[in-house]
């Protein structure tokens, strides 16, 4: 697409409403005239941390279904789905309820699309220190329940050199540290 042109949204349909992420049909109209239609996924935002103590970085082990993996290493992270909560006390009530940690010192690293091709969603990437041994109870019950894991930054980059860690993963590790 050229640039100075505008893309507009020129209607759409809900599709589906669902309680993780909705479904529209959109039409758009493109600088040059022309005009698609586009299945747009529609997400309320999400929150991820790079918790650390200066020591080792805290992760979670969670089923991701959708991509048939029973134990993924992650950031801890979640949706913004509590109405009236901004991001940052999303990110303070995800990081207690999954890794039962809390934080003082709070600092935005990144804002960005997780999926622009098809999704709204966007994400909050922030990086918190994890002040003494503080210890909150994790909230997470059920199936997705994982305790919190201790990784130790430098191991964590060697296992991305075998393979053993997600690509996406181990090269935003890589640029924030």
């Amino acid at each position: 697409m050229s640039e100075g042109g505008e893309l507009k949204r020129v209607g759409g349909k809900l599709v589906y409403r669902g309680p993780i992420a909705s479904v529209r049909m959109d039409r758009f109209q493109y600088p040059d005239g022309s005009k698609d239609i586009r299945q747009v996924v529609v997400h309320p935002g999400a929150v991820c941390m790079v918790a650390h103590d200066n020591q080792v970085l805290y992760m979670v082990r969670q089923p991701r279904e959708p991509v048939e993996e029973p134990a993924l290493l992650e950031l801890p992270a979640g949706k913004l789905d509590v109405a009236g909560e901004t991001p940052l006390e999303c990110a303070q009530r995800e990081l207690a309820e999954e890794i039962g940690k809390s934080a003082g010192d709070w600092r935005q690293l990144k804002s960005f699309y997780a999926s622009p091709g098809f999704a709204t969603e966007r994400m909050d990437l922030d990086m918190t220190i994890i002040h003494g041994r503080g210890e909150l109870k994790a909230k997470v019950t059920g199936p997705a329940a994982s305790p919190s894991i201790r990784v130790n930054p430098s191991a964590l980059l060697r296992d991305l050199d075998r393979g053993k860690v997600d690509k996406g993963l181990g090269d935003l590790l890589k640029k924030i540290r």
